[in-house]
């Protein structure tokens, strides 16, 4: 082979693994970052037991449910929280798995909530936290479900 057609066999090999990572960091996980689907795999549980990775520190990425964002300025409700959803539907509500997220509630978190005002619907969300379980009674059956508390606005990265 001449040495032109190393350097173009080279340089699409180079091209084709670049285009192959780059695909695959918006499909796949992020670093130690797993899916809410993943997460829910991995931590089974049933209604009024502890689930199998309670009080686990996770890291978690999702959608932010813009229709789901509750802090002391916007809402008369006691608890600071938003919502995390596997995926968003075009209006920008939760669709799939989800996750609550708690900030602490002794602090303020205005600086955590103001990063928000800022985010386009389709940016991704980077939480970590340590896993909780509540229970969610449905008609005819309860599920365990997961929330994530977090210590504050540094657990939390928005992808711009």
């Amino acid at each position: 082979m001449n040495v032109k057609f190393q350097k173009l066999v080279f340089i699409t090999l180079l091209f084709g693994m670049l285009l192959l990572l780059s695909s695959c960091k918006e499909a796949g996980p992020i670093g130690e970052y797993q899916s809410i689907a993943q997460l829910y795999d991995s931590c089974p549980g049933k209604c009024g037991e502890p689930l199998a990775c309670e009080g686990q520190p996770v890291k978690v990425w999702g959608y932010l449910d813009q229709h789901n964002i509750f802090d002391e300025s916007q809402s008369d409700r006691e608890t600071e929280r938003f919502l995390i959803a596997e995926q968003l539907n075009s209006q920008g509500f939760a669709s799939g798995k989800k996750i609550e997220v708690y900030p602490p509630q002794d602090r303020n978190n205005t600086l955590l909530f103001g990063k928000f005002n800022a985010v386009d619907k389709t940016s991704r969300i980077l939480v970590a936290g340590t896993v909780k379980g509540y229970d969610a009674p449905t008609n005819l059956s309860c599920q365990r479900l997961i929330s994530l508390e977090i210590q504050g606005e540094d657990n939390v990265i928005i992808e711009q």
